[in-house]
């Protein structure tokens, strides 16, 4: 195992002098001295991932025992954390301009590089903490992360720079609505071509389900065969590493020292399957392997860019102003080109807005018609408990399942029409592009607090009645904006004799006011649903615009870069041709040497 590491090390070495001396780029050069860092340094590296509101951080204070970190309420506050193994418990800030701040690791330290700061926030690389929990042995890091739908390209930059690090994932999945389109992507762009062997899928959240009510374990055999389909490739359905948690009940099991709601958490098996990983005999080797494979990603950028340098110097100086011409064309009507293809995303926006409508109007129609089947259908002696009860249920599983059905339809529209767009500009670029967007979730979460007096009470109050009211409906969406509390009453009951007459009193004087709540409902969920499409419209066109205007500039920097030294001496230009050759000669014989390790 020495000799494979020290073979390893002596080429990374090679290398990185062989980039300095030919004037490599920032990033190829961050790149190697970063392996060089990590060989040196040898940490077993865990990588928490998942997007945005996964519940990233209080699993990683599950795991922790404490409420440490700080859960910043946007991403655009968001920072990479890095926990190592430690007796005491300290805090360093690194910054981006390599600015360094200490402190004890504590939440007021941490608060203030968190959303209360934005600016500072902003300004940090990442924070490294010490820790002396079970979890993380000497010469192992945890690191926690920002979404990976994360839009910040410098956040984006920090959170990919580690994925080379990482030697095993825990990819937090929401048990709500596990595996989205976007969550498929980074997987099989970013996480499987780095060759991480180890990735356990944690299905956060676990304490929506009711385990008297709803299969837990047949809800996990349905996720175990969603994620196996979606990576046939890469995952096995009998090898998926798939745990259950709920973090918020872990972390309060651990604040409360409750060791019941410890176990049905389930953060202890999330903590031995991180043993049984740290303990593999076969970590070293892994380590070895990762190291390697991080080596051939980064001469093969280097070798990509000396080829694509050699391209440009053999072109004449007339061919690349031609093209710089045609690239100051094209940048010139990038505003244009923009407006054309806003104008096209939103006419789509406009015709699922009106798709969206028909449909909410029919589900209405058949909501209303349902709950006042089943009013008029009450038979039982507690109507003022059906209605505290049973009609908020009816509510929720019609909405549930009107939302897992269009939703699809309208998720799966857009996708297409991001499709389309991302050919159009590849295309245009001719080069391979994705536009990717995220629609968060429409969840409802109904939080009923209906209260209504029994009718057999009735005829006891002096002038009394019924008052069923109906103080929630609660629309709890991922933005966390509550919708408008609903408040039905019925009319006064009228004295009664008899408990059945009271009952059916209370139907006819229900039954007319339904649509009294069922409406503003509707209205209010039409309202969440448009305003996850349109944010989703607006991050696909934010998405254009950052694509075409970064591409249009590293292609007009290239050719003037080009232009300007082919024009400066002919004969630095073949001196520079050769060198170039001679790099990209040298690299293919490194890339024997490597794969013969």
């Amino acid at each position: 195992m020495d000799n494979k590491r020290d073979s390893i090390q002596f080429l990374v070495n090679n290398v990185e002098k062989m980039m300095r001396d030919s004037g490599c780029n920032a990033s190829g050069l961050d790149s190697i001295e970063n392996l060089k860092c990590d060989m040196e340094e040898d940490f077993f590296t865990i990588l928490v991932l998942g997007e945005f509101k996964r519940g990233k951080t209080t699993f990683v204070n599950a795991l922790l025992g404490e409420d440490l970190l700080i859960s910043d309420v946007l991403p655009e506050t968001a920072t990479i954390q890095a926990i190592i193994h430690g007796e005491e418990k300290k805090a360093q800030v690194i910054f981006q301009d390599g600015t360094v701040v200490n402190g004890k690791a504590n939440k007021d330290f941490l608060r203030e590089y968190s959303a209360k700061n934005a600016d500072i926030a902003n300004s940090i690389k990442y924070i490294k903490i010490s820790h002396n929990t079970e979890v993380i042995s000497p010469r192992v890091v945890l690191v926690d992360t920002p979404g990976v739908a994360d839009l910040d390209e410098q956040r984006v930059k920090v959170t990919y720079d580690f994925l080379p690090k990482a030697n095993a994932v825990l990819f937090l999945l929401d048990a709500i609505s596990p595996l989205k389109k976007s969550e498929k992507e980074f997987i099989e762009e970013q996480l499987m071509p780095q060759g991480i062997s180890k990735i356990i899928f944690i299905v956060n959240k676990m304490d929506v389900f009711d385990d008297e009510e709803e299969d837990v374990e047949e809800y996990l055999d349905t996720v175990r065969k969603r994620i196996a389909d979606a990576f046939t490739d890469g995952f096995s359905e009998a090898d998926l590493q798939i745990l259950p948690v709920s973090a918020l009940q872990a972390l309060q099991g651990a604040k409360d020292n409750d060791k019941d709601l410890l176990a049905s958490s389930g953060i202890e098996a999330v903590k031995t399957k991180i043993r049984e990983i740290l303990f593999d005999g076969d970590i070293e080797q892994q380590k070895q392997e990762r190291y390697k494979k991080r080596l051939l990603q980064i001469i093969g950028a280097w070798e990509l860019q000396v080829e694509k340098e050699i391209s440009m110097y053999k072109s004449d100086v007339s061919e690349l102003r031609a093209e710089l011409d045609g690239i100051s064309v094209m940048q010139a009507n990038c505003d244009s080109r923009y407006d054309m293809m806003e104008k096209y995303v939103r006419n789509e926006q406009e015709m699922l807005n009106s798709m969206l409508i028909k449909s909410l109007d029919k589900f209405h129609e058949d909501l209303l018609e349902e709950i006042s089947y089943q009013v008029t259908r009450f038979s039982g002696k507690d109507f003022a408990a059906f209605v505290e009860r049973d009609i908020p249920h009816i509510i929720k599983k019609q909405t549930e399942a009107w939302l897992y059905s269009h939703m699809n339809a309208i998720n799966g529209n857009m996708d297409k029409l991001e499709r389309k767009l991302s050919y159009a500009l590849s295309v245009y670029f001719k080069r391979h592009i994705s536009i990717n967007s995220t629609m968060e979730d429409v969840r409802l979460h109904p939080d009923i607090e209906l209260h209504g007096n029994d009718t057999k009470y009735a005829a006891l109050k002096a002038g009394g009645g019924v008052a069923l009211t109906m103080v929630a409906l609660t629309a709890l969406t991922p933005l966390g904006f509550l919708a408008p509390l609903i408040t039905m009453y019925a009319l006064p009951l009228a004295r009664e004799a008899a408990h059945e007459s009271a009952n059916e009193k209370a139907k006819k004087e229900l039954l007319p006011q339904l649509d009294k709540v069922v409406y503003p409902y509707i209205c209010e969920l039409r309202y969440k649903v448009e305003e996850a499409m349109g944010a989703r419209f607006n991050e696909m066109l934010q998405n254009i615009s950052y694509t075409y205007s970064r591409y249009v500039e590293e292609y007009k920097n290239n050719m003037l870069r080009c232009i300007e030294t082919k024009q400066r001496d002919e004969n630095q230009v073949a001196l520079k041709l050769d060198v170039l050759q001679s790099n990209s000669a040298s690299i293919k014989q490194i890339l024997e040497g490597i794969e013969r390790i």
